[in-house]
């Protein structure tokens, strides 16, 4: 994360505050080891390298070398619409301008500024959630043209596991940045239990050290694999090329896939429980539509199938995870031919701004 400093903590680090020293070698000490960044106006990172009260002697080689790379620091505050701003008094405060710009003010009494080494926390159902994320943030980079380090703790919990570890985080007043699924079935439909509850939470309690991000446009992180790497990543097997190709037949028919069951698709059994749940069932209609044009009636060719015939297929319960291992290998030159369309674009770089945020970090310092 990006640490501001002010001309309130500055001049009470020349008073020689204790604790203002104390925290401003805790932030000096992140950004030293590429856990955070560390930055200020040119005229108080000069007055606080000038200072002999700090402990830790390497604080004013980071001010000097926060200074000999201003305008690398400079251009990332252009990319950047998060920072943490520590304050002299007791109580934390969030406040975001018109043009979306967050600051969070920290108090320096605060006992996280002591764990800053461990990084920012990002929170997902597993670990592959967290790693597609990150793909999010470096397409984000690429698009503004900006190279930017990244450091940040992994955690993660599905269901309610999520929703324990992120209030557990904020009651610690780490900082902590949770990606939660809409799980909506079809566009319209109301969004999951995990993060209602989260919602509810964060909205109750006015957290400010712990935010959460989703798309309302997609039902799973799977939805915002785009279609050439699921292509990719299905090649493998019969079955998931079948999810393949249903997938992209949808498309080609007009219809969007945003809601779909990635992994698991569709059988009979479960088509036949959205009898009273009309608006879902038209959407996975139009998609079926699309699958067999030569039919107006879909009970009439389901009427002879058995109830777990599939009849929209999935891409496999780990196709996330192979689509990390593909990127793995190939982000830069996916990134460079494939176009996403533009709903799934804004997506990637709305997600992928909020990913560097949080996790911005500096390169190391050797001194």
């Amino acid at each position: 994360m990006l640490f501001y400093i002010t001309e309130e903590i500055a001049s009470e680090a020349e008073k020689n505050n204790t604790r203002v020293i104390e925290v401003l070698e805790f932030v000096a000490q992140s950004h030293l080891y590429g856990r955070h960044i560390m930055f200020s106006s040119r005229a108080i990172l000069e007055r606080l390298s000038k200072l002999s009260f700090f402990n830790d002697k390497r604080t004013i080689s980071v001010f000097k070398a926060i200074l000999s790379k201003y305008s690398t620091f400079g251009s990332i505050l252009k990319v950047i619409s998060l920072r943490v701003q520590l304050v002299l008094g007791e109580q934390f405060q969030v406040l975001t301008d018109a043009d979306g710009y967050k600051i969070i003010y920290c108090p320096i009494i605060c006992k996280s500024l002591e764990n800053l080494m461990m990084g920012t926390e990002l929170l997902g159902e597993n670990v592959e959630e967290i790693f597609m994320y990150g793909f999010m943030g470096k397409y984000y980079l690429r698009k503004v043209n900006m190279k930017i380090n990244t450091f940040y703790k992994e955690l993660h919990g599905g269901g309610d596991t999520l929703y324990i570890v992120l209030k557990k985080e904020a009651e610690k007043e780490s900082f902590c940045l949770a990606f939660l699924d809409s799980d909506k079935k079809w566009d319209g439909g109301s969004i999951g239990t995990t993060l209602k509850k989260v919602k509810t939470d964060c909205s109750k309690n006015k957290y400010c050290t712990v935010s959460y991000i989703y798309s309302d446009l997609y039902r799973e992180i799977e939805n915002l694999i785009p279609l050439k790497i699921l292509e990719e990543v299905s090649l493998k097997s019969v079955d998931w090329c079948r999810g393949f190709n249903d997938v992209n037949a949808i498309v080609n028919g007009g219809i969007d896939v945003q809601y779909y069951d990635m992994k698991y698709g569709m059988t009979l059994k479960k088509y036949r429980k959205l009898k009273d749940k009309t608006q879902e069932r038209d959407y996975v209609d139009k998609q079926l539509s699309c699958l067999h044009p030569e039919s107006d009636n879909h009970e009439e060719w389901m009427k002879n199938l058995p109830e777990d015939e599939i009849i929209l297929h999935g891409l496999g319960d780990e196709v996330l995870k192979r689509s990390v291992k593909y990127l793995e290998n190939n982000f830069d030159c996916w990134s460079e031919n494939d176009s996403l369309d533009p709903i799934l674009e804004r997506e990637w770089i709305r997600i992928g701004r909020e990913f560097i945020n949080w996790s911005c970090a500096a390169s190391r310092i050797r001194v």
